[in-house]
């Protein structure tokens, strides 16, 4: 699997303010062939010591094994984000 990018990142409205809510489309291919699409909702939340610890969940299914597709997805989005991407 090879994450190509993320589109739509919205912000979401979350009532607690130790969270930040996110929803974006996922596109992706696997064995390079076509793009794939998938929905999907990514949180982070903070702890009183200034932590963050990511939460993924697909809103759509993928056709790839889940836990090597999160921790792929959880790097790329940690990396875009520590780059100023969008929080």
């Amino acid at each position: 699997m090879k994450i190509i990018e993320l589109r739509d990142i919205k912000r979401e409205n979350e009532h607690i303010h130790y969270r930040k809510r996110y929803s974006a489309v996922l596109v992706y291919t696997i064995d390079g062939v076509a793009e794939h699409l998938a929905n999907i909702i990514f949180v982070f939340e903070y702890n009183a010591l200034g932590s963050r610890k990511l939460i993924i969940q697909f809103e759509d299914p993928i056709n790839y094994p889940l836990l090597p597709a999160k921790k792929k997805l959880e790097e790329y989005i940690r990396t875009r984000f520590e780059q100023g991407d969008p929080e």
